[in-house]
């Protein structure tokens, strides 16, 4: 999904930004920033997509798993309308989808779904979140944290990403390390 909205803001009209999700890597973000492309977040689900285009009426939005909104053609991802698109998008480099996305480089993610009966301990604790907040400021503007309960499972979800996929999973295991411990 991530690639995806890369590839379809290449055609995107300059009044307009584009929704990710929590879960859009931080290198898309990072990107939109450099070609000063607005963005912002939505909470995980394409409903949340939608309404955050909505609000700023803007045209693109997606999520990492891969469903795409182009507002412009329906207010719901339409993954044929989202291929047209994408067709249309690679068809000036003869639909080499590799070159389309040589130059965006993820950052790597590491997720870890932690099993425990209460997540909201974990999400009140301020040895935790003290925990989080060390790593973000090493991490600094080229990486982040993600914590969020599960809203299906008793799991808590613990995301790091950094431009190094070492700091990735040595935050992301340090945290779910704590957060067994509490």
């Amino acid at each position: 999904g991530d690639d995806l909205l890369y590839i379809l803001s290449k055609d995107l009209n300059k009044e307009s930004g584009v929704v990710g999700t929590l879960m859009t890597n931080k290198a898309l973000e990072l990107h939109f920033d450099q070609m000063n492309i607005e963005f912002c977040r939505s909470d995980v689900g394409d409903k949340y997509v939608l309404h955050k285009l909505l609000e700023r009426n803007w045209l693109l939005g997606g999520e990492t798993s891969g469903h795409i909104i182009c507002l412009d053609a329906a207010q719901t991802g339409d993954a044929i309308i989202a291929a047209l698109k994408l067709l249309n998008t690679l068809k000036v480099i003869n639909f080499n989808v590799d070159e389309a996305v040589n130059k965006f480089i993820k950052f790597p993610q590491t997720l870890i779904n932690l099993s425990i009966s209460n997540p909201n301990k974990i999400i009140i604790n301020d040895k935790f979140w003290s925990e989080v907040t060390h790593i973000e400021n090493k991490l600094g503007e080229k990486g982040r944290v993600l914590i969020r309960p599960s809203g299906t499972e008793p799991l808590i979800r613990i995301m790091v990403e950094s431009e190094k996929e070492k700091n990735s999973e040595d935050y992301s295991n340090r945290l779910a390390d704590l957060a067994s411990k509490l």
